[in-house]
């Protein structure tokens, strides 16, 4: 059983992840780094991707929802406080996801409270469609190394999946043309966020949606700028 409310943090704590912080290196990315993590389920849920996505590149992104009949597959990782206020920050904990503390068992049949992430946001942005072909990937490496059920693995691999389709009307631009930015300009600008190694114009997102991807740009040495596709 869930609890409403996420439990306030203690020096440490344990959190159930099903999506992309299923993978060790992911975390570590983060600056995140567990001192335990260890492959477990959720009983009495189910995975979705009803989250619609902000950038039509990244398709739609995981949830779960209640389903006497399911069962969630991912891996629960031991965090410190400092750390989960880390990834509260990343996944836009209050805007898209809340935690929620649930009973969550190990592949070794231990019983264990932890927080998990479900998504809070409008109805408005709530519709199942197909995840991107690199976010399956993701899961699909995260699962793999922690040593998920085969037949979970197996599920993941024949989801339907987005591809990104370019505008053919807009002629693609040759990278060696495309603005080179500046961390500090990232920072400066409202409307422009950083992942994979680009700039996204984010001006046409709402703006509680693109506070949060500010917060998340990823940050790395060179960044080319790319308008939304």
């Amino acid at each position: 059983m869930a609890s409403s409310e996420a439990a306030p943090l203690s020096s440490s704590l344990w959190y159930f992840s099903y999506g992309s912080n299923m993978n060790v290196l992911q975390l570590r990315s983060k600056n995140v780094d567990p001192s335990e993590s260890h492959p477990a389920k959720l009983p009495g849920w189910r995975l979705v991707f009803n989250l619609k996505p902000v950038l039509k590149f990244m398709g739609h992104q995981g949830n779960i929802i209640p389903d006497p009949h399911g069962c969630v597959h991912g891996v629960l990782h031991h965090f410190t406080a400092e750390q989960m206020a880390t990834i509260d920050r990343l996944e836009g904990s209050g805007v898209f996801y809340k935690r929620e503390l649930m009973k969550i068992t190990t592949y070794d049949r231990r019983d264990i409270d932890a927080h998990v992430y479900v998504a809070i946001l409008p109805l408005e942005y709530i519709s199942e469609g197909p995840p991107s072909d690199r976010y399956r990937t993701i899961l699909l490496t995260g699962a793999t190394m922690a040593g998920l059920e085969p037949s979970y693995i197996d599920w993941l691999k024949n989801l339907d999946c987005t591809k990104i389709v370019h505008n053919k009307e807009r002629p693609k631009p040759d990278i060696k043309d495309l603005k080179v930015w500046t961390w500090e300009e990232i920072e400066a600008s409202n409307n422009a966020s950083a992942m994979m190694g680009y700039v996204f114009d984010i001006s046409s997102i709402p703006p509680h949606v693109r506070g949060i991807m500010k917060r998340t740009t990823s940050r790395t040495p060179e960044l080319r700028l790319v308008m939304l596709m």
